[in-house]
């Protein structure tokens, strides 16, 4: 049998419909079954975005507090806090009367709380 082009053109035309459909259909079946995966995706990138608010929110708190810490002028060294501590240990131990000694560990700990109360007061 012969085919003539009218109709090799109209098979063709056909065929590539069929094809156009089906890639269509099949398409918007593999869109269904992905929104699950499409939507987890995007509250992922929305927390995501949260998280990145909220740290460069401290970030700039944290900037803030050492923007603050210069302005208020000279900072108070170990030493100086050290001195501090050892004028008020003598001033408590005259009161008592008696005489305690302070420990590395003990001194360290003091410093270290001295250190938070005056960064607070300020």
């Amino acid at each position: 049998m012969r085919v003539s082009k009218r109709y090799l053109k109209r098979i063709i035309r056909e065929e590539r419909e069929k094809l156009f459909e089906d890639s269509i259909a099949d398409e918007l079946d593999n869109l269904k079954k992905n929104i699950s995966d499409d939507v987890d995706h995007i509250k992922d990138l929305h927390q995501d975005i949260e998280d990145d608010r909220d740290e460069e929110e401290r970030a700039r708190d944290e900037e803030d507090r050492k923007d603050e810490s210069f302005r208020r002028g000279r900072r108070l060294g170990y030493t100086q806090l050290r001195r501090m501590i050892r004028s008020e240990s003598r001033r408590m131990n005259e009161s008592r009367r008696t005489v305690s000694r302070v420990g590395r560990s003990q001194l360290r700990r003091i410093i270290r709380e001295e250190k938070r109360r005056l960064l607070r007061g300020w």
